[in-house]
This record gives structure tokens, C-alpha cells and sequence, in this order.
């Protein structure tokens, strides 16, 4: 699923794209990362023109994941949508 999610924003289907990453961020006991895929719907939800959106996504990954090593990227992210 994460492939088809991947895949799905490359091509720009951004609305299927954070659906499917939506539902894999809610798997706790999945076996692919929270943290990694909270990232990644937050930068798509970025390009997608969703700011709204990606900030709670990055403000989650930074709550929920304090020792993740996304957590300093979504800290950027959080700091550049702040100055934009």
C-alpha cells in the first residue's frame, strides 16, 4: 500500500495519495513506520496546496514522534510554513 500511495502522488492523484497514506498512518501496529509515513503525507499534503493540513501532519509527527529522524524535518517544514 505505501508503494501505491508513493506511487499515486508521483503521478499527482495527490487526494488518493493522502487517503492511502491517511489509512496507513491510523496501522499503530503495522509493520511499516508511523512517523515515516505521517512525513510523507505531510510533504504531499504540501504539494497538494494543503497547508492547513500538512502543518497538523508535521505537528503530530513532532508530538507523537519526538525521538523519530523525521522529527527535525518536520520541525523545518513547520518553520518554513510559519514564514510563507
Amino acid at each position: 500500500r505505501l508503494g501505491v500511495a508513493e506511487a499515486q502522488a508521483r503521478a499527482g492523484q495527490y487526494d488518493q495519495a493522502i487517503s492511502t497514506f491517511k489509512e496507513l498512518s491510523m496501522r499503530k501496529d503495522g509493520p511499516l513506520p508511523v512517523d515515516g509515513i505521517l512525513m510523507q503525507l505531510g510533504r504531499t499534503y504540501l504539494v497538494a496546496g494543503k497547508r492547513a493540513d500538512a502543518q497538523q501532519t508535521f505537528n503530530r509527527l513532532v508530538e507523537e514522534f519526538p525521538e523519530s529522524p523525521y522529527t527535525s524535518d518536520a520541525r523545518r517544514e513547520l518553520e518554513n510554513l510559519r514564514k510563507t
